[in-house]
């Protein structure tokens, strides 16, 4: 399973590999919160009008929730990835 927390990384492999998302082989996911960001957040709506068409493809991994220790951790190593690349660039 790919769980992607990053609501960029998801609107850019919706972008240019949609079946990663459509395709139940690659078990592309989210969590809720990125979902909701996506779809509910007007910079989105306005910027990228063409998510609607994968709305129903969007799926939110329904097992992870933010009150879990997992969830924090990779919050944080995402967290931590970013500072690291920005040094780096």
């Amino acid at each position: 399973m790919n769980i992607l927390c990053d609501t960029c990384s998801v609107l850019m492999l919706i972008r240019i590999a949609p079946h990663m998302f459509m395709l139940d082989k690659f078990n592309c996911v989210t969590v809720h919160e990125v979902r909701k960001e996506i779809l509910q957040t007007q910079k989105f709506k306005s910027k990228y009008p063409w998510r609607t068409d994968f709305k129903d493809k969007i799926r939110p991994n329904s097992s992870i929730s933010n009150s879990t220790e997992d969830f924090t951790l990779h919050f944080d190593t995402i967290d931590r990835l970013k500072i690291f690349w920005a040094k780096l660039c």
